[in-house]
């Protein structure tokens, strides 16, 4: 598997780099390292000579911390190939750019300092890549402590254009010989029968569908769809949380109000986002 992973040199973004750099190995895969120079401050210069100049030595700078982390990471990792790049802003548009021209298959990011969560989830450049991204986007939060996921839950509204996502889920499960459950979230208004008649159906279309995957499925009934997803490790073991984006928007929807003192399961546990199927 190809990985992009941005960085700020951020202790959160080593950690996303270091679970990447796991499923790169188990997945005979390789890493482009990526810093962005968003925000140097470049000194004024009386030639333009001299303010080129600075600029190389600052990017040859940055070259050399990003490959000195890189040698500290990938240590344990000697069958992944890692290359490093540094690269001028616009931060969300390179990210993506460069991900199209290197044919990545995941781009892997962490949350940024103490407001982690909420910096990632609205306005951050997290959220942007994940709201203009083609490819799946993992999001590692700045609680998690680093594990192979052995727990995949893969919350869906039982819609068909799901099946690609749940493929690159259930290969990704393979890497690390997880458990996937497929989970509803069944809100208590609608009609109890008829939906647990349409959840059968499609768990019967999806396991006919990977007849070679051991699939789990469950349905939770619940007043508050959001507060049940806020809460969804207290229900079964879960070490990875997917979701399908329905539409630009569709996390701040759903995590608008996750901004407590608990912050619940997605401080702690790795978000994946996967596009939705154009068909």
């Amino acid at each position: 598997m190809r990985i992009l992973v941005p960085t700020d040199f951020s202790a959160t973004a080593e950690r996303a780099f270091r679970l990447a750099a796991e499923i790169a190995s188990k997945s005979k895969g390789s890493i482009i390292f990526l810093h962005i120079n968003e925000k140097e401050e470049i000194p004024y210069f009386d030639k333009i000579e001299k303010r080129q100049e600075y600029k190389q030595q600052l990017e040859s700078k940055q070259l050399k911390r990003l490959q000195r982390l890189k040698r500290k990471i990938v240590k344990p990792f000697m069958n992944v190939m890692v290359s490093t790049i540094v690269a001028q802003q616009p931060v969300v548009n390179r990210i993506l750019q460069l991900a199209k021209e290197n044919q990545i298959e995941l781009i892997v990011m962490g949350t940024q300092g103490a407001s982690g969560l909420k910096k990632t989830i609205v306005g951050s450049h997290a959220s942007r890549v994940i709201e203009k991204s083609e490819i799946p986007v993992l999001i590692v939060p700045e609680k998690y402590d680093l594990k192979d996921p052995k727990e995949i839950v893969f919350a869906t509204n039982y819609h068909r254009k799901d099946k690609p996502a749940l493929s690159f889920t259930i290969d990704l499960s393979k890497i690390f010989n997880a458990h996937v459950t497929v989970l509803h979230i069944q809100h208590l208004d609608l009609a109890e029968r008829e939906n647990a008649h349409h959840f059968s159906n499609y768990a019967y279309f999806l396991q006919r569908t990977f007849n070679d995957a051991q699939l789990k499925f469950k349905q939770i009934n619940s007043k508050n769809i959001q507060e049940t997803m806020e809460q969804i490790d207290k229900d079964f073991p879960v070490d990875l949380l997917v979701m399908v984006r329905r539409d630009k928007k569709f996390i701040e929807k759903i995590f608008i109000k996750s901004f407590t003192k608990d912050m619940a399961c997605i401080s702690t546990i790795p978000l994946l986002v996967l596009p939705e199927a154009e068909k």
